[in-house]
């Protein structure tokens, strides 16, 4: 059974473009970046994923779009991340309630984690998690974002 965050209303985004003029970035508390704000994070720290998309989760993960954005991001490719990383998604999301008006996950999306999985909202909480947020569209016009979770100790010790 598929859980689904809060859907408030609002307006649809609008058609999706071939360059995916939907993309965002909103990166927290990341030292590991400060040199090269465009290199992936060390993957050895990547601690979990999370997938909301307003589409299927077949269509998100059949997707060469999807591979390519994880290759940019976190420097693996997207079958390196399914078997290396663990992961939950969430579909049928309303696109209003992905994001907050800062970029960074919606406070509905936050409660659907803390739900889910408690000890990584706790270790965010508590700064012991470095989070990095990334949306994009599909070829069908579905939004992704993903929430990946890095552990903090690791980042210090781990070279890109």
């Amino acid at each position: 059974m598929q859980t689904q965050p809060a859907r408030p209303a609002g307006p649809q985004p609008g058609p999706a473009s071939e360059e995916s003029a939907a993309e965002t970035r909103a990166d927290t508390r990341n030292p590991a970046r400060a040199d090269d704000p465009a290199a992936p994070l060390p993957f050895a720290a990547l601690e979990h994923v999370f997938v909301f998309t307003t589409g299927d989760r077949q269509s998100v993960w059949e997707s060469p779009l999807t591979d390519l954005k994880f290759k940019h991001w976190i420097g693996q490719d997207l079958n390196a991340v399914r078997q290396a990383v663990p992961r939950d998604v969430v579909c049928n999301c309303d696109p209003v309630g992905l994001l907050g008006p800062d970029g960074n996950l919606s406070g509905s999306l936050w409660q659907w984690i803390a739900a889910r999985r408690p000890e990584l909202a706790e270790k965010q909480r508590r700064g012991a998690c470095c989070l990095s947020v990334h949306t994009f569209r599909l070829e069908s016009g579905a939004v992704v974002a993903l929430a990946l979770f890095y552990d903090s100790q690791k980042l210090e010790r781990e070279p890109r």
